[in-house]
């Protein structure tokens, strides 16, 4: 049996391990309170989050938690455990699976650009994983059709950081924070596009009215002209959006 030693997700109101194992470690201290910061915004109700699938799944326990300590923030074997252990899990979780992978930052990042630099170092060993041809276009980073994967799945992730000022529905209370989920989760919604960029449409009205600036001009739908999924990955503070290299490197 496959041990999940670091997978939690709220059970009866408390953050809860999948798994038991013998010697496990106890849960940290920061660990806890980062899951009640977010746990707090994601069901806060004034002002209503505007994803509200994120309620969702954290109301039917489909939202899990893990992190990864100080040291551990680059350490690829502890990320690939977690993002596997995360997988085996979704596959019979419902509604949305997600994963909440909060990164102890605390003495090591002191803005969101240094959050920014963290982050896309943590992206870049999950694309070291993906199995695809580099010449396909889902391993192009420059094609719109470009995909994030963990091995062959494909999956996408958004940041989150307590330096966010303006664009308030990617704050996180306690530290910097990678939601990831699988791509497919949107079929959970509808497996018609239409209805899908419907819900998208709906939920971006909202983050217009949560955030203190309008939404930010790299959000799209996957696939169209001049939209790519790796910008969305992580956002800017602010609208004035630079044209920035990518940061998503190719795979060696």
């Amino acid at each position: 049996m496959t041990i999940m030693a670091r997978i939690y997700r709220t059970y009866e109101g408390a953050l809860t391990l999948f798994d038991t194992p013998d010697g496990f470690e106890p849960k940290p201290e920061w660990f806890e309170g980062a899951y009640r910061g977010l746990r707090k915004i994601i069901l806060g109700t004034s002002p209503l989050f505007p994803c509200y699938f994120a309620s969702i799944a954290e109301r039917h326990g489909s939202c899990t938690y893990s992190f990864l300590k100080r040291g551990e923030e680059l350490d690829p074997n502890v990320l690939y455990k977690i993002i596997e252990d995360f997988l085996l899990v979704a596959k019979d979780l419902r509604p949305f699976p997600v994963l909440a992978l909060f990164v102890q930052t605390e003495g090591i990042t002191k803005s969101l650009e240094e959050d920014e630099i963290l982050f896309w170092e943590i992206i870049n060993n999950i694309n070291k994983t993906r199995t695809d041809s580099r010449s396909a276009a889902e391993a192009n980073p420059s094609s719109p059709h470009w995909l994030l994967k963990y091995k062959d799945i494909p999956i996408f992730v958004t940041g989150h950081s307590p330096y966010y000022k303006n664009r308030l529905s990617r704050f996180a209370d306690q530290c910097l924070t990678l939601v990831i989920q699988e791509k497919k989760n949107l079929k959970r919604i509808s497996e018609d596009p239409n209805r899908i960029r419907e819900v998208m449409g709906q939920i971006r009205e909202f983050v217009d009215e949560y955030d203190t600036i309008p939404r930010c001009p790299l959000l799209g739908f996957y696939g169209n002209e001049n939209v790519f999924d790796w910008k969305q990955f992580w956002l800017p503070d602010s609208n004035d959006i630079e044209d920035t290299p990518c940061r998503v490197r190719p795979r060696e």
